[in-house]
């Protein structure tokens, strides 16, 4: 069986608040952050900004990622 490039791997959405969040798109190729907010005139999600992430960069941010949070106070609850 053949994988179909043009279908997402893993998808996932983070609310960040009322009417804003983030979607998480993981391609075979990339990972895409997809920043939106609810317009309140019209009621329509509107992208405000999208991010791609090649692996290279993914495998550069994966062992940083924990002394960043780290510097930034965030801790683990255990």
């Amino acid at each position: 069986m053949v994988e179909n490039d043009n279908k997402p791997m893993i998808k996932g959405y983070f609310p960040l608040g009322e009417g804003r969040g983030i979607q998480l798109t993981v391609w075979n190729n990339n990972l895409q952050l997809t920043r939106s907010e609810k317009n309140l005139e019209t009621g329509k999600w509107e992208t405000k900004q999208e991010i791609n992430l090649a692996p290279a960069v993914l495998k550069e941010l994966m062992w940083r990622i924990p002394i960043i949070l780290d510097k930034m106070g965030v801790k683990e609850k255990a």
